[in-house]
Order: C-alpha cells, then structure tokens, then sequence
C-alpha cells in the first residue's frame, strides 16, 4: 500500500512571520493528534506540556520520572503523553516516600 502524495506547485504565505507559522502549525497537529487519541477512546491522556501547565511539576522533571521508570508514558511520533490515571498514580507515589522519612 503506498502512500498518498502532496504536490504543492505553488504556496504563498503573505503577512505571517515564521513565528506564527510555526504556531498555526503546532495548533493543526495538536488537533489532528488530539482527534487520533479520541477515536481510540483515550481522551484521558496529556502531553507532558499539558501536564506541567496544569501541575506544580516541569516537564524536565516528568522527563527524568519517565526516564526512571517511576511515570508509564507512551509516544505519538516525537510527541510524549502520558495517562491521567499513571500520572495521579505516580505523584501519590512520590508523596508519600517524601513523607516518610
């Protein structure tokens, strides 16, 4: 089965920086992956950006709990996410060995 082709013969881009470019395109993945994950089902999954917005946690440190195994996680191209339910799971986790010194 090959893949559908794109050709572009012409593509103008008037009054936009890259900056805004780059976000436009951000927005368009976002939703295409966002869209891929509720057809599954898993709309209770959130990309470490999401996570560390939301959470008193940086997405360096979600990195490093990934890396240690401490936080189950799953990729959609280079995109990280991770279960709402692994995340709570996690950081109950990392409390109550905080709290138990």
């Amino acid at each position: 089965m090959s893949k559908p082709t794109i050709q572009i013969k012409e593509l103008r881009i008037e009054n936009l920086s890259a900056d805004q470019l780059f976000s436009k395109i951000e927005e368009i993945v976002d939703a295409k992956i966002r869209a891929t994950l509720n057809k599954k089902g898993q709309a209770d999954h959130k990309s470490l950006q999401q996570l560390a917005a939301v959470n008193p946690v940086c997405v360096g440190t979600l990195r490093n709990y990934i890396k240690s195994g401490k936080l189950k996680a799953f990729k959609i191209g280079d995109r990280v996410f991770v279960k709402d339910q692994d995340f709570e799971k996690a950081m109950s986790e990392m409390k109550s060995k905080k709290y138990k010194r």
